[in-house]
């Protein structure tokens, strides 16, 4: 299974039409002149992203009601037209006091918003000030690093990217046994748990020492490892896996305060292997609370809940150190051109950049927990 990421599709608004400007000029010997009408406007015409094959979205919309998907399948064309050429005022000529030139007002520059200390904030406080950002994001029409007919929102999207760079920590439990913690495979298609964390790990914008600062609590865990090690072969018996992760949980809520805060609810956990689902499901809060980005995305078994777990793509990555070399196991470059717009959002890399695979599937975490704040309006 290999998911597509759907950025939630969405056309960007249209412009207003253009408008011919007619010029008047008076001479001082009081001839007329003709009024040559000057015609400005150009017309462009765009075609949003087409029919997207197996799509589940990763990228939760902001600050939207539980539900994650949105497919958009039927092709659209949007139609730009250039802005009315801005209104012009009759200035005096200094060289000639009797003649007149149109002449057109500067633009108003527009004040950049001032942004708060955000280490000053509770972490709270902090995600409410998100939220809210979020949800009133100004709509802006040019995004050069960005494709935003994938995007339902990409204003909203954008803005909470930037927020999500700027405000995000994590903290990552020390606690638990190796290898079932901290050492998961960095090869095979279950390699994403394993890259994530080994990427998160090495974050320093993102991750923190201090718990009493951090927004999210990850529990370092590989589904794959807990497998290899706890699993017996041919038994058909999960419980034992399960077990394990609930007894680790509880360990926590004893040793820490952090999960009795929230039951669990600021936490998450990031799991490949189809069996990672049902390693949940011995610990009633784990299970229903946690923010789980799962490659095992079925709803069927009540395990995973669109909008607050992740989809998690199933990743071949057979040499660690060139992780862009396998991706997927689809040849990308055959696909059609809207779903190479999506390449950028697919890889991994060494040292992460910006909007990549890694970035990406935090961002949605980071979505979903400031989906959980109360705002007032």
């Amino acid at each position: 299974m290999f998911p597509l990421f759907l950025f939630l599709l969405m056309p960007s608004p249209p412009h207003l039409a253009g408008a011919a400007a007619n010029t008047r000029t008076a001479t001082a010997t009081g001839l007329s002149s003709r009024r040559r009408p000057r015609h400005r406007g150009a017309m462009a015409a765009s075609a949003s992203c087409c029919r997207v094959a197996a799509v589940v979205s990763l990228f939760a919309p902001p600050i939207a009601p539980p539900g994650h998907a949105s497919v958009r399948s039927a092709s659209r064309t949007a139609v730009a037209v250039a802005p009315p050429r801005p209104s012009t005022v009759a200035v005096r000529d200094p060289a000639n006091s009797a003649s007149y030139r149109p002449s057109t007002p500067p633009p108003a520059a527009r004040r950049r918003k001032r942004e708060p200390s955000y280490r000053r904030m509770a972490p709270e406080e902090a995600l409410r000030y998100a939220k809210k950002e979020i949800r009133d994001a100004e709509p802006v029409a040019d995004y050069p690093d960005l494709y935003a007919p994938l995007f339902n929102n990409v204003s909203q999207f954008k803005r909470s990217y930037e927020l999500m760079e700027r405000i995000l920590k994590v903290y990552i439990y020390q606690d638990g046994r190796r290898p079932i913690f901290h050492r998961p495979p960095l090869s095979g298609i279950y390699a994403s748990e394993g890259w994530f964390m080994k990427l998160l790990k090495e974050s320093r914008r993102h991750v923190v020492d201090d718990a009493a600062k951090a927004h999210l609590f990850y529990l370092p865990y590989s589904s794959q490892q807990l497998r290899l090690t706890l699993y017996v072969p041919e038994s058909h018996n999960l419980r034992p896996l399960s077990a394990y992760l609930r007894n680790f949980v509880r360990g926590l809520a004893a040793k820490y305060p952090f999960w009795n805060r929230t039951r669990g609810a600021d936490h998450f956990l990031v799991a490949c292997h189809d069996w990672g689902p049902y390693t949940t499901t011995s610990h009633r809060d784990l299970r229903r609370n946690t923010i789980k980005a799962l490659c095992n995305a079925d709803t069927s078994e009540g395990i995973f809940t669109p909008g607050k777990d992740v989809s998690l793509p199933e990743t071949t990555i057979r040499m660690p150190k060139r992780p862009l070399r396998y991706v997927g196991g689809l040849p990308y470059v055959a696909m059609h051109t809207c779903v190479k717009r999506l390449q950028r959002h697919f890889l991994w890399h060494a040292r992460p950049v910006k909007y990549d695979l890694f970035h990406m599937i935090l961002h949605s975490i980071w979505l979903s927990r400031v989906n959980q704040v109360e705002i007032e309006g």
